[in-house]
């Protein structure tokens, strides 16, 4: 069974968002393909593929499905049983939409305010593990994470809100000491959410110990981890701590 057979475009025009799927090898092989969470296994970004095509036939790929009408995103999408997910903001709320791979829309689930100060459109990828789709909201007015079950689109949890704001981090999961955590960075903290039944467990002032020298809230880099230490940095020379 072949593993990863399609690549996935987005186009954004106003309000419509767009999902292209092209075909590389076969339908059969876009079935089998399950990438859960952002940047694939490990979120490493490799992909062991075996039968990828190394080149395109004159005109490019066949055009397999193009759908529209989802929510205004910057997200990449993962696939997981046939099912894509993604997420998008539509009148200033934050949605995880699920599609079929015949292009349907199964569901559409708001789960928080969005951002809409600059680059308003979301950009958390959701992250499917077994029956759940783990999202962050953009403004964290609400909740500062949630997860929804993928099945239906209904809300399983909403953690406590710290009013604090998206850091675009892609969070990890973790498990240790039978306490399965999310770890991520948001604007200002370094948190740790339970992920049963998203209790935030600790959490930890990164900016209070010194300010980056600018964009202060923007903290894209995901965490280390090893062992029982956690590692984590930023841009815009800001302090590394462990």
């Amino acid at each position: 069974m072949c593993y990863i057979c399609a690549q996935l475009f987005f186009t954004m025009k106003k309000a419509a968002f767009f999902i292209f799927i092209i075909q590389i090898i076969t339908v059969s092989t876009l079935l089998a393909q399950n990438v859960t969470q952002w940047r694939g296994l490990n979120r490493s970004g490799h992909y062991p593929d075996q039968q990828l095509a190394d080149k395109w036939d004159q005109g490019g790929p066949e055009l397999l499905l193009n759908i529209e009408g989802l929510p205004e995103s910057y997200s990449s999408v993962v696939v997981h049983n046939n099912v894509i997910y993604t997420s998008g903001i539509q009148d200033e709320k934050e949605f995880l939409s699920a599609i079929d791979l015949k292009g349907n829309i199964l569901w559409n689930t708001p789960y928080g305010d969005a951002w809409t100060k600059s680059y308003s459109p979301a950009r958390c990828t959701p992250t499917i593990d077994g029956d759940i789709a783990y999202v962050i909201s953009g403004s964290g007015d609400l909740t500062t994470m949630v997860a929804i079950d993928k099945s239906n689109g209904e809300t399983i949890w909403q953690s406590e809100s710290i009013q604090d704001q998206s850091g675009y981090t892609s969070p990890i999961y973790i498990e240790r000491d039978n306490l399965n955590q999310i770890i991520t960075v948001i604007g200002n903290h370094v948190l740790g959410v339970d992920a049963v039944n998203g209790s935030i467990i600790w959490k930890f002032n990164y900016t209070a110990i010194e300010k980056p020298m600018m964009g202060e809230d923007i903290n894209p880099v995901t965490p280390l981890i090893k062992g029982d230490e956690i590692f984590v940095t930023s841009g815009y020379n800001h302090v590394g701590i462990m």
